[in-house]
């Protein structure tokens, strides 16, 4: 992986983690992520009679992860069962939604008013492209294609991008994408050499807490995967850099996701205008996140 595409790979790990983070919280404590997606779908006109396999299908997600919002969602009373196993969302889980989709939307409007006009068409242009991937539920729908397809579907694509990503680095090297996106950072995008960063800039880097970089850069470092070295400014500090291995899982990680994004958006991966709006969008998101932790 050259240093052009682990700038590229770092980029949308952070944008597609970040989205997720923030849609996390906006529902909190109500509804998982999961649960609303689920939810949601049961109340759109598409989906609204679809078994569990076929809901799963059209979200891009897990059956079992499916199976297990449904029964949260029917003890919480927003869902019930009708014959044959189809799910049916209550008035009250029309009522819950509602008010979901409300800080849902609250949230993307944060994300998406730093862009400009043409940077939120374009998002919403290879968003749309990367829902109609052969073989996909949106992909196999007839008629012609909406000019927008809404806030749910963007929101489906975004978060199978996200699972996609956690599969990779999971099947790759056994870490999840949080730990990933640690090397990530360590790895060096613009030149050779050793890449070091003090805790404070990976706890910016990933908006996590001080209590995961401790605690995940003793994990790393037990695997071989970074090390600690001295900081000469601060005779009490440390510095985090990769070692040998943990670059090349990095390289190798990093590969697959870069097949995985070129899958979605093909040559645009090559265009300035494509890197400016990922820049542009992680940017956004970060203003987006520290106002809600403010």
């Amino acid at each position: 992986m050259d240093a052009r595409k682990a700038h590229l790979v770092t980029l949308w790990c952070a944008v597609i983690s970040k989205f997720e983070k923030g849609l996390a919280r906006c529902l909190a404590p109500r509804l998982t992520v999961v649960q609303y997606r689920v939810l949601a779908h049961l109340a759109m006109p598409e989906t609204c009679d679809a078994t569990p396999a076929r809901l799963a299908f059209a979200a891009s997600m897990r059956p079992d992860d499916v199976k297990g919002a449904l029964e949260a969602l029917a003890a919480s009373g927003l869902v019930q069962p009708r014959p044959g196993g189809v799910p049916l969302i209550t008035a009250q889980g029309k009522d819950a939604l509602i008010r979901a989709s409300v800080a849902v939307q609250t949230w993307g409007r944060r994300c998406l008013e730093p862009l400009s006009p043409h940077e939120q068409d374009y998002l919403s242009q290879i968003v749309g492209d990367a829902l109609v991937v052969p073989g996909s539920y949106f992909a196999l729908r007839s008629g012609p294609r909406p000019t927008d397809w809404g806030p749910i579907p963007k929101i489906t694509t975004l978060c199978a991008i996200h699972q996609a990503m956690c599969q990779v680095v999971k099947k790759d090297c056994g870490l999840s994408l949080t730990d990933f996106r640690f090397l990530l950072e360590l790895f060096p995008k613009k030149h050779r050499g050793q890449k070091q960063l003090r805790a404070r800039d990976v706890t910016a880097c990933l908006r996590v807490g001080r209590s995961y970089v401790t605690t995940a850069s003793l994990r790393l470092e037990e695997a071989g995967l970074i090390q600690r070295i001295p900081d000469p400014s601060d005779a009490r500090g440390i510095l985090f850099c990769l070692t040998a291995t943990g670059a090349d899982t990095v390289r190798s990680a990093g590969d697959d996701i870069f097949v995985l994004l070129s899958s979605l958006f093909g040559d645009r991966l090559e265009q300035r205008q494509f890197l400016m709006l990922t820049k542009h969008w992680l940017q956004a998101e970060d203003a987006a996140l520290a106002g809600a932790e403010g």
